[in-house]
């Protein structure tokens, strides 16, 4: 035997003993590929029964288009027997009759060019056997009607499974004369054009993952990559969805057209959809493209205005990741854009600047995305903020590098926060604001709030509650370890420590410690005290004393 010198590609006949392994298997899938061969056949209405016959619980899908004139071509693989016009629209497989392969099926079916009905009965051996089926006349007068046996799973997903294929097919389909509802796959777009085949909508406020369906293809819905815009400072997000017309040039993976074949026709409406982003963008009333993305418009051919000058005005960063304080959108021309700080430069550059109203400047937070817009790279910009403390005469100045004066907790005689200003042309600038409050503490090296340095000028008039609060933004963060004691547990405790170093600094040792046992004595001891006794207990000495006695009459009437 020679060795070959040509070879063609084939189908082995051995393929049609697998052929119940082309589909998953749901229901779902059987109804869409029986609803797009009634499409292609030109009907105007689904019609969905069901019956018992023999003991079979059957399901019938009819349609009222042209029929089929040939019955081998239902049950040919590959062989899909439509015109050419439907063939160069919409590449169909001649596969769909295999989603029903290894059921009992009924099909009864006009034939325009035999002016007869016919019908046939296929067992679900005969799929996989290649055995010769009977074809009988009926007195079908127009349209096909296919009747398949039900399994138990499939009869509970019955319903969902109707009208999961009916939601978005563009045809009416009834359950047993009742109308199934529909909807537009587009209808809550804010835009909508048609191009290359497809109507593109465009939908303002939400994203949608890859894995979701974004294409409808006559009432099969499949997930696919399309473009997707979020506006700087996330003020809104952008995405798109595909129903697709007249489109030949977007092919569906067969057999079980669940996915979308990467090919020139669909790169070309990706393309078509990021433009109808622009333009939906362009319809509404100002932007927050990002430099990039408005470069990319106008190449496109959508002409939109450079953003407004309008930033977030800038909140002092907590420990936590968040902002002290609701921002909001401001004007940003004359304002200082200023960068994150660490939670103790922040937040005490914000108390400095609440006691500075003379300082004029507003601050916003900067916004990467704008870079290259005129206005806002014209903004001039802190580069460094530092804290000068002078104590006993003496200069320390903290910055927001590792290291840091090694310097304990006390009064100072002055306290400035040095602002390093760079505008635009490069120029620098020191603006120093007076502060009555830092507090140095670096919650990179895992500190505990007893770390925490905190000076104050003799002026301060900072009261507990207030300086507990600054702790808390600056110091407080839970530890998410799975040995780690709920948030909750976490904050009392910090708040309970961040009480008493407070009253240290503000008053004295003595009066936080009487604050702190009587905070650990309400909150753990005082729902043992039966009503009109008391407590007396005596800490530190050896052993301890505890006496227990009735409240005296005057306190008792007094209570």
């Amino acid at each position: 035997m020679t060795l070959s010198t040509t070879v063609s590609t084939s189908v082995s006949q051995g393929a049609i003993t697998k052929i119940t392994r082309l589909f998953n298997g749901t229901l779902l899938d059987v109804l869409n590929e029986l609803f797009q061969n009634g499409r292609r056949g030109a009907a105007g209405h689904i019609s969905i029964s069901t019956k018992t016959d023999g003991g079979r619980s059957l399901l019938c899908v009819a349609d009222d288009g042209t029929g089929i004139d040939d019955p081998a071509d239902l049950i040919t693989l590959g062989q899909s027997g439509w015109d050419d016009d439907v063939a160069r629209r919409e590449d169909p497989a001649g596969m769909g009759m295999f989603s029903l392969a290894g059921r009992y099926v009924e099909i009864r079916s006009w034939s325009p060019r035999h002016a007869t009905g016919w019908k046939m009965v296929i067992g679900p051996d005969d799929w996989e056997s290649s055995t010769p089926i009977a074809i009988e006349t009926c007195d079908i007068a127009s349209g096909t009607e296919i009747c398949f046996e039900l399994c138990p799973a499939w009869e509970k997903a019955l319903s969902y499974s109707i009208a999961a294929a009916a939601s978005y097919y563009p045809l009416p389909v009834t359950l047993d004369g009742e109308a199934i509802d529909r909807a537009d796959w587009l209808a809550e777009a804010e835009h909508i054009e048609v191009a290359l085949g497809c109507r593109i909508g465009v939908f303002r406020g939400r994203t949608l993952s890859d894995q979701v369906p974004r294409i409808n293809f006559h009432g099969v819905t499949v997930p696919c990559r399309l473009p997707s815009l979020i506006e700087c400072g996330r003020e809104a997000q952008w995405s798109v969805g595909i129903d697709i017309i007249d489109a030949p040039q977007l092919q569906l993976v067969l057999p079980a057209r669940k996915e979308m074949i990467e090919n020139a026709g669909l790169e070309g409406m990706r393309a078509a959809a990021m433009t109808a982003i622009f333009r939906a963008i362009a319809k509404r009333e100002g932007h927050r493209l990002s430099h990039k993305d408005w470069l990319c418009a106008r190449e496109r051919g959508v002409d939109l205005p450079e953003p407004r000058p309008r930033l977030m005005k800038w909140s002092p960063l907590t420990a936590e990741c968040t902002h002290s304080a609701a921002a909001w959108l401001i004007d940003a021309e004359g304002a200082l854009l200023t960068p994150c700080h660490n939670p103790n430069f922040a937040q005490c550059l914000a108390r400095a600047l609440e006691a500075n109203p003379d300082f004029p400047t507003p601050l916003v937070e900067p916004e990467p995305g704008f870079a290259g817009y005129g206005w806002y790279d014209a903004l001039p910009r802190i580069e460094d903020c530092e804290f000068l403390i002078v104590q006993d005469g003496k200069e320390h100045l903290f910055d927001e590098t590792d290291d840091r004066p090694d310097l304990k907790s006390g009064r100072a005689d002055s306290i400035r926060a040095l602002l390093h200003i760079a505008t635009a042309e490069d120029a620098k600038k020191t603006v120093r604001l007076a502060a009555d409050l830092f507090i140095s503490y670096d919650r990179c090296l895992d500190y505990e709030i007893e770390d925490a340095a905190i000076f104050m000028t003799r002026a301060c008039a900072i009261d507990v509650d207030d300086l507990i609060d600054l702790l808390e933004a600056i110091c407080f963060e839970a530890h998410l370890d799975s040995d780690a004691d709920s948030w909750e547990t976490q904050h009392d405790q910090f708040l309970l420590d961040a009480r008493q170093l407070a009253i240290e600094q503000i008053l004295d040792a003595d009066e936080a410690l009487i604050t702190r046992c009587g905070a650990v004595v309400s909150k753990h001891l005082r729902w043992l005290v039966p009503q009109g006794r008391m407590i007396i207990i005596h800490l530190g000495a050896d052993p301890t004393r505890i006496e227990i006695s009735d409240i005296p009459a005057v306190e008792t009437e007094q209570h």
